[in-house]
């Protein structure tokens, strides 16, 4: 079965328990404003939290074809297809998710179909191991499971990088550091869908996280904020 024919199949089985609010937009939109009040450390316009959500929830909502007709066809076959299944949402909710990949076609130029094609393959295991904030528990993932969606993260991260205007982390880290930094993102979502909270909703607060998780949090986020300030570092000697 090819990608597209596993997304549409697995959102027909799973859209009923999907949580999307149809306050995302604008929570997303205050979450990021209350990043940027933190100072230089987040630059990012594409987080992969926030676009893979985004794109996953316009899967399970009937104006998907509406905000892309193109890309969503090629994902998800129709959009009388996927209407037999979702309920009706506004256009205006999740038409940026076409803007945001005109805008990475744009920027990747000849490179934009490998992002499209590990984007796709990103949404088929959201939807299929994710929890209803699209936040995957890697603890309880099959071995194979685990490694091929670590190794996913490990490939679709330089092309966010680019995207955030950034110098990529796999070509600044070493071999293994870079193998820390994607380890430590696994980390941070496997304590979010632990914990049960969305990142949809803004920063994560360890007050939000049960005591005995919040120690194994802050040591994933201090690695992937060092990474981060390294990136912005050399941005600026540039």
């Amino acid at each position: 079965m090819n990608i597209e024919s596993h997304i549409r199949k697995s959102f027909q089985r799973y859209a009923p328990s999907l949580d999307v609010p149809a306050e995302l937009d604008t929570k997303v939109a205050k979450g990021l404003r209350r990043q940027r009040s933190r100072g230089r450390r987040v630059v990012r316009k594409f987080q992969r939290v926030v676009f893979i959500a985004l794109l996953s929830a316009c899967a399970v909502t009937a104006t998907a074809a509406a905000a892309s007709p193109e890309f969503a066809d090629r994902i998800y076959g129709s959009f009388e297809e996927i209407k037999k299944n979702v309920a009706t949402m506004t256009i205006q909710q999740y038409q940026k998710v076409g803007m945001k990949f005109a805008g990475a076609q744009k920027t990747l130029g000849e490179d934009y179909p490998v992002f499209e094609k590990l984007s796709k393959q990103m949404v088929a295991y959201k939807v299929e191991y994710a929890n209803k904030h699209w936040q995957v528990d890697f603890s309880v993932l099959p071995p194979d499971t685990y490694a091929a969606l670590k190794q996913l993260y490990g490939d679709i991260q330089p092309y966010f990088d680019r995207l955030n205007d950034l110098p990529a982390a796999r070509d600044v880290l070493t071999p293994e550091e870079y193998e820390i930094y994607i380890s430590a993102q696994v980390q941070r979502e496997t304590i979010m869908s632990k914990a049960g909270v969305n990142p949809s909703d803004g920063p994560v607060q360890l007050k939000q996280l049960p005591k005995e998780l919040r120690s194994e949090y802050k040591k994933a986020k201090s690695t992937i904020l060092g990474v981060e300030e390294r990136l912005i570092q050399m941005k600026d000697q540039k």
